[in-house]
């Protein structure tokens, strides 16, 4: 255990060297800007969603290689089927082509 604390401890330190090196004046901190942001729509289309987003074109000498774009770490502890759930409450897990109407 004391290990483990140790390691993350080490971890930290060098994480912390890497944001004061790195990302200390307003400047390196600026990553892009906005290039469109349209206003926050209601009830979209027939699904009925809301509609908000923005397009950011990003300066690529700030952003690392490994940079994956718009990613969720959820972890081991949530089902796909219970993050779509939450996500789209009308998603259904059964296809409607294979629904039967009686």
């Amino acid at each position: 255990m004391l290990k483990k604390v140790n390691k993350a401890i080490e971890a930290l330190h060098k994480f912390h060297d890497e944001v004061k090196r790195d990302w200390s004046s307003s400047n390196q901190r600026f990553l892009g800007h906005v290039v469109r942001s349209p206003p926050i729509t209601f009830n979209c289309g027939t699904e009925g969603f809301t509609e908000d987003y923005a397009v950011v074109a990003l300066d690529r000498t700030k952003i690392k290689k490994a940079f994956k774009g718009n990613v969720i770490d959820l972890g081991m502890e949530i089902s796909r089927d219970k993050f779509n759930n939450m996500m789209c409450p009308r998603y259904l897990s059964t296809p409607p082509s294979q629904l039967q109407v009686s």
